[in-house]
């Protein structure tokens, strides 16, 4: 299939094509977004996927006696067996304060499970023990 300039382009597909003008295109060819579908575009949520491109780490809790969703370098994290989170205001100096989380979580692997897990310590909590309460 050759366009206006006469330049070969693929047969399959409906989209526009590089060099396309407002006078090549036609009504099916232009793709229009939603309001929500433009503001996740702009607020770092990969539209095609639908995962979060900007947060390492999001936790989300309905209610006091809810499992917690976990999103984890943008993947949901299922089947949770811990999760804990702690944030200290960073002060004066580089060990008061800081950051720990650690997210246990239960995998299949072949006929058996397997306890997989993603952590964090920086500031204090580098040298607090691993055991928590």
């Amino acid at each position: 299939m050759e366009n206006k300039e006469g330049t070969r382009r693929p047969a399959e597909g409906n989209g526009p094509r590089i060099g396309d003008t407002p006078s090549t295109l036609n009504e099916e060819q232009i793709q229009f977004v939603t309001k929500e579908e433009h503001q996740s575009i702009h607020a770092g949520v990969d539209w095609a996927t639908g995962k979060d491109k900007a947060s390492l780490l999001v936790i989300e809790l309905e209610n006091e006696t809810a499992v917690p969703k976990v999103i984890y370098k943008g993947e949901e994290i299922t089947g949770k067996t811990r999760v804990s989170f702690e944030w200290d205001t960073r002060e004066e100096s580089p060990l008061i304060g800081g950051t720990r989380y650690n997210i246990e979580h239960l995998v299949k692997c072949d006929k058996s499970m397997v306890k997989k897990g993603y952590g964090l310590s920086t500031g204090k909590h580098m040298f607090d023990s691993d055991e928590q309460p």
